[in-house]
Formats: C-alpha cells, structure tokens, sequence
C-alpha cells in the first residue's frame, strides 16, 4: 500500500468541506428566494381579498354611484318578464311571475342603498378629512419651543395655531339620478384640502396634503396589503409676519395676496370670495400684521429713547470730563 502524503490525506476533506459549505450557500440563497416569493404571493393575496372587498362595497354601499346600474338592471328584468308574457307559454307566464321576487329583493336593496348612500359618503370624507388636519397640526407644530409647551398648561398663554381649510379640485357624483345643478349634488367624489395656518409668529401654506377619493381611494403597495391610506399632509412652507407689508383680497384672482416688505415676491393663496373662511382667514391675518406693525413701531420707539438717554448720558461724561479740565489748570 503506497504512503500517503498529508496533503494528499487533507485534499479530500478539504473538497468534502468545500462541497458542503457551497450546498449551505445554495440552500441559504434557496430559502430566500422561496421566502421573499413566499411573502410576494401573501401579500398578493392579502391585496386581491382587499380589492375585492372594495369592490363589493362599491356594488352595494356605493350602488348609485352610478346610477346607470339600476337602469341596466331593471331593464333586464322587464325585457325577461315581458319576454315569457310573450310567448304565452304555461312555463314562461310561470318563469315571468317568479322573477316578481327578485325584483321585489332588488327594489328593495336599492331603496335602502338610495337613502344610505349620502350618509356612508359624507362619513367617509369627513373621517378622510379630519385625518388630513390631524396630520397638519401636527406638522406646523414645534415640540422645541418653550412656550408652546407651557401653553398647553397655563390658559394665559394661547399659542394654539389657526386652521383655516379651503376645498379645490371638486367633483361630485351625479346624486340623485338626473340632477343637474351642482349645488344640488350632496356626495363628494374627489375633493384636497389646502390650508392657511396661523401660528404665534408665522403662518404656513400647506397644498400638498393627500386628496380624497371615495370610489377610488390612494393604497399602500402589497408589502403592506394594499391598506387604504389615511390622510396625509404633505409639506407646508412658512412665512414670517415680521416679513409683511399687507394683506389684501385679489378679487380677479380669487386669492389672499401677502405683500412683502423689499424685494421678496408675494405670497398668493386661492381662494374663493365666496368661501365661509374667506373673511376669517383675512382678518386673522390683519390682526397678526397689525399686532406685528404695533411691536415694531414700540421697538423704534425704545431705540429711539435709548439714543436719547445714551445722547444725555454722554453730554453729562463730557460735561464733567470739561469741568475736570478746568480744575485741574
């Protein structure tokens, strides 16, 4: 029997080890791949039972959301029922009579889907809606300052932002069937929020804040089931009152304009003259520039009286520095 070697003992277990370890690696990469694919078809899954599910809320609460369903439906029914009277056949009279019922059922559910829906659709933008200036308070708010602090347990201070709301890009569901007049038309289809924020020393113009859909409301990718969004607020920008020269009412426009003090460009926020806050909104902001113009003006008027005494102080140093001289020749 020939000797062996100690590396030609240790070359076998060597790939041996080798061979097992690239088998773990293998099996690691497997495990992964089956996993994620594993999670992928759970969250589909997960995904289709939620679409699905907005999908029947969309054939049952949200039936008249198009009312041309009803009509579609109800003419089914009578072009079968007035087909087997037709034939005057023993079996079609019959088949025509037993679709009495559900149409009886139908009528029914579209009755008490008629009245229901204006409520389930005005809960839904209300909800929508509340989340939306949930989420903007909290971004306007700043946890650093102090005094913000204090307020929340002393009634003397009052830092509590303003919030002023105001509705763009409205479309309305054709509710009731036929009704024409806008103003007519209770049920909000897709509405966004844009909003004027006054705080103690600046106010904020949010217009990125998520936009209500009722029939097609954003989600969240498959990683997270497709869950509806709640409301978002998006980002706000931030504008000093010590900053501002004006405020007027653009009436061709239709906006609150902010005019600046040099060359800094207003600031522009739309708004309709017939909007309930209008007026709100323009003399909140009056009174936050005249409360600014009356500190600024006490802030000239205490440096203008500290030139005066720092003037007096000065005449007097001079006056005894003279008299000094005097004594001392």
């Amino acid at each position: 029997m020939p000797n062996l070697s100690f590396s030609d003992t240790l070359m076998p277990l060597f790939i041996l080890i080798l061979f097992l370890g690239f088998l773990l690696f293998f099996y690691y990469v497997l495990m992964q791949k089956l996993n994620k694919k594993k999670v992928e078809l759970k969250n589909n899954a997960a995904c289709k039972k939620i679409l699905k599910a907005h999908r029947w809320k969309l054939l049952t609460d949200y039936f008249w959301s198009n009312y041309m369903r009803f009509a579609w439906i109800m003419l089914f029914f009578t072009f079968f029922m007035s087909l087997g009277f037709a034939l005057k056949l023993t079996w079609s009279i019959i088949f025509s009579l037993l679709l009495i019922i559900p149409i009886f059922y139908f009528l029914r559910f579209s009755i008490k889907s008629y009245k229901s829906f204006p409520s389930l659709a005005e809960k839904q933008l209300k909800k929508f809606e509340e989340e939306v200036k949930s989420a903007i308070t909290n971004e306007i708010s700043f946890k650093g300052d102090n005094i913000e602090v204090f307020s929340k347990k002393d009634d003397s201070f009052d830092t509590e932002p303003q919030l002023f709301s105001f509705p763009t890009g409205i479309t309305k569901i054709a509710f009731p069937p036929f009704e024409q007049n806008a103003g007519k038309q209770p049920i909000i289809s897709t509405r966004k929020l844009e909003f004027l924020v006054l705080s103690r020393e600046y106010f904020s113009i949010c217009q990125s804040a998520a936009t209500f859909n009722l029939l097609s409301p954003e989600r969240a990718g498959p990683p997270k089931h497709c869950a509806e969004l709640p409301g978002r607020a998006g980002e706000c920008h931030e504008h000093y009152y010590s900053q501002m020269r004006n405020v007027e009412y653009d009436d061709k426009k239709e906006c609150i304009r902010i005019i600046y003090y040099d060359k800094r460009d207003d600031v522009e926020f739309p708004c309709k003259k017939a909007h309930p806050d209008r007026k709100a909104a323009m003399n909140a902001l009056q009174e936050k520039l005249r409360l600014t113009e009356r500190q600024r003006l006490q802030k000239i008027d205490e440096h203008e009286k500290y030139e005066e005494i720092l003037k007096r102080r000065n005449a007097h140093i001079d006056s005894q520095n003279s008299s000094d001289s005097k004594e001392e020749d």
